[in-house]
């Protein structure tokens, strides 16, 4: 089909102006997710900041409380009373010293099974390993469910060597982990086993964080966690994003994990309005443009223009050649 000057016309300008939507919409997507990132990236760095100085500060101040009891052994004090004292002030469970001979101190009335050997419990050969306070792996209290964590630091006072301990449940915790009021946004702690500490989900505590998904190994929760950065992943079968951080000191991650539709709701949204007003502006010009009429056609080369009797008016006469 042979297109005449006019559709010809038509055709470049539809063919631009379609063009021209074209790179208005691919702009306006770039920048749309860009600003979503960024909407994405603040709240990160306000709420996983609070999250961690909170954590941080909670561990750092029970961590100072079992680590000072140990001074008891240095000044001649009754030891029990000492380390009921440091237990009620620190909301500690118990806080007990396993010594180098074995023998087991407790701050409350808790005796130890027939044959128990501290000397032989995770936690004392844990510290006594590093030669530092540590914290083991979280786990359930047996009678009340609690999460509870140990918090152990080797010593050598006067007379004694040994390990002193804390057991500490730590729901507060969990509880200010899962309070984080924002659609599609929840928090995640997780320790260095890669194991899930707090999760809105409380079947999932204590589980390995792969039962999320794979990708969120011990390995790859550490290296996320030294990144620093919002990386895309699925989450129980859903588009995520995931932010991890680590607890300074401690070998804990704070992580957020955002719904991919809901941080870039309000973005495809806006994007949709400014495509369909794209649309819209196309159409009022191509129909415009499609139903414009031309001026009307000069007279033929025979015609010609008299002046009437009255001045100022003009007709037209399609007069044939020789006639006046």
């Amino acid at each position: 089909m042979k297109l005449n000057i006019r559709q010809k016309l038509l055709v470049a300008l539809a063919t631009l102006l379609i063009a021209t939507a074209a790179a208005q919409q691919l702009y306006n997507r770039y920048a749309l997710i860009a600003a979503a990132n960024e909407e994405v990236n603040r709240f990160e760095t306000t709420v996983a900041q609070v999250q961690i100085n909170g954590l941080k500060n909670w561990l750092d101040t029970s961590a100072a409380i079992v680590g000072s009891t140990k001074q008891v052994f240095s000044g001649g004090q009754a030891v029990k009373p000492a380390l009921a004292q440091a237990a009620t002030a620190g909301k500690f469970d118990m806080i007990y010293v396993g010594t180098s001979e074995g023998q087991m101190l407790v701050s409350n009335d808790w005796k130890a099974p027939d044959g128990y050997d501290p000397r032989q419990r995770p936690w004392y050969q844990g510290a006594k390993a590093t030669n530092r306070m540590i914290i083991t792996a979280p786990y359930a209290d047996a009678s009340t469910g609690q999460v509870i964590v140990s918090m152990a630091e080797p010593f050598k006072l006067g007379d004694t060597d040994g390990v002193i301990a804390g057991d500490i449940g730590i729901q507060n915790l969990i509880q200010n982990v899962n309070s984080i009021a924002r659609e599609g946004v929840y928090g995640i702690l997780v320790d260095g086993d890669g194991n899930l500490i707090a999760h809105k989900d409380p079947k999932l505590t204590l589980k390995p964080a792969t039962e999320l998904t794979s990708d969120l190994n011990k390995s790859e929760i550490k290296r996320l966690a030294t990144e620093g950065k919002s990386v895309p992943m699925t989450i129980s079968g859903q588009p995520s994003i995931v932010y991890l951080a680590a607890i300074p000191g401690y070998d804990w991650y704070f992580g957020l994990i955002y719904d991919e539709a809901t941080a870039f709701a309000e973005s495809d949204r806006q994007l949709q309005s400014s495509m369909l007003a794209a649309i819209i502006q196309l159409l009022i010009i191509a129909g415009g443009a499609a139903y414009h009429h031309p001026l009307p056609a000069a007279a033929g080369r025979h015609g010609r223009c008299r002046r009437r009797a009255l001045p100022g008016a003009w007709r037209f006469d399609a007069a044939h050649s020789g006639q006046e």
